[in-house]
């Protein structure tokens, strides 16, 4: 059987800036041909100590297209005998802390997101060394973070965590 997925993904936004306030806002929107999603897209941060420490907030939308090629780059042992194809979207909403010293950046959030037909993986009934593709919606609550040093003009050496919580 013949699957087809086609995706237009636009993000317009404004950014403002008023003193120590910057806000980035607009929309993130998806029309795709399994759903389509809008969303508001929105960056605010205030800078407490110039740009060394700023606190921020925000909300986006993201995108993941569950597409064969995209599967299984995750997981070669996937059945490639589909029943749909659609999109993972996931709606953030997160606050952090970022800032830069002479040779250190650094950005840390934390969130939720909520996730439509997020792809899980279980074993395929007909077919034990292959892995069927199950959707399902979830509640992630996330912690990313990272943090880079300046060694050269040219060199950067840093490193970068996330976890998910799952429920």
């Amino acid at each position: 059987k013949w699957h087809s997925l086609y995706n237009f993904h636009t993000s317009p936004y404004f950014i403002l800036t008023f003193g120590k306030f910057k806000g980035l806002v607009g929309a993130s929107a998806l029309i795709s041909s399994h759903r389509s999603a809008i969303f508001p897209k929105i960056d605010l941060s205030y800078a407490i100590y110039k740009n060394h420490v700023q606190v921020f907030a925000g909300t986006d939308q993201r995108t993941f297209s569950n597409t064969v090629h995209n599967l299984t780059n995750i997981n070669p042992f996937m059945n490639t005998h589909l029943q749909d194809l659609n999109n993972s979207i996931s709606k953030e909403i997160y606050a952090g802390m970022k800032g830069e010293y002479s040779f250190l950046s650094y950005q840390f959030s934390l969130g939720i997101k909520d996730v439509k037909n997020m792809t899980f993986f279980s074993f395929d009934t007909l077919d034990v060394t292959r892995l069927s593709l199950e959707y399902d919606g979830a509640r992630i609550v996330f912690f990313t973070g990272n943090i880079d040093f300046r060694i050269t003009k040219t060199t950067t050496v840093g490193g970068w965590l996330n976890q998910n919580m799952i429920n």
